[in-house]
């Protein structure tokens, strides 16, 4: 055999070898860690947008939400799980309380460990650490009366995420921060506010 004819198969033999390797990562991409472009474009009844989900939660072969959503007697509950097929999950919980922006600050800087980063956005107030956020907004459900409220009546998001994440640190909690200015945004829709 000529060197000639070697080298034409050496080449056939990596082009196959690459092409072989190429399917069997797309395969295992597609097939195998495609969990979260499973879920609807706003999971969570709608509260929030997949790809939001999608920054936070690691490649998963399955992604499962649960919801449940309560509106009764002037009390709001909003409840979201999704969970991955390797353990992550990230949560969202909406209830009303009866508090005052700096209660609400004061209660849960009490309840965590470290400093938080305090935000805003669309006169949604938030507490941020780094792998949870607390948000705060006054809302008075329906069905509730403001004047039964010792302090006033809010709606308050707590959102985290239990397992790996996608991303660590700052781009983390900036996406965790979306997630939750995003539930508490749908909460002031369907608890139907009153300010």
């Amino acid at each position: 055999m000529t060197r000639n004819k070697i080298n034409k198969r050496l080449l056939a033999g990596c082009l196959v070898g690459a092409a072989v390797f190429g399917g069997a990562f797309f395969a295992y991409q597609e097939l195998l860690l495609s969990g979260i472009e499973d879920l609807p474009g706003k999971p969570c009844k709608g509260a929030v947008e997949r790809s939001t989900a999608s920054d936070i939660l690691p490649s998963a072969r399955e992604v499962e939400e649960s919801s449940r959503q309560r509106i009764e007697d002037g009390t709001y509950y909003f409840h979201c799980n999704l969970t991955t097929s390797s353990g992550s999950i990230l949560s969202a919980t909406v209830n009303t309380r009866d508090v005052t922006t700096t209660s609400w600050e004061k209660y849960y800087r009490n309840q965590q460990d470290g400093e938080p980063s305090r935000i805003s956005k669309n006169n949604i107030a938030a507490l941020s650490w780094p792998r949870e956020t607390i948000t705060y907004m006054p809302c008075t459900p329906i069905g509730a009366k403001k004047s039964e409220a010792s302090q006033g009546y809010s709606l308050v998001v707590e959102v985290m995420i239990v397992g790996e994440a996608k991303e660590p640190g700052t781009i983390l909690r900036h996406n965790l921060n979306e997630f939750a200015f995003q539930a508490a945004n749908y909460a002031k829709r369907t608890a139907q506010c009153q300010l």
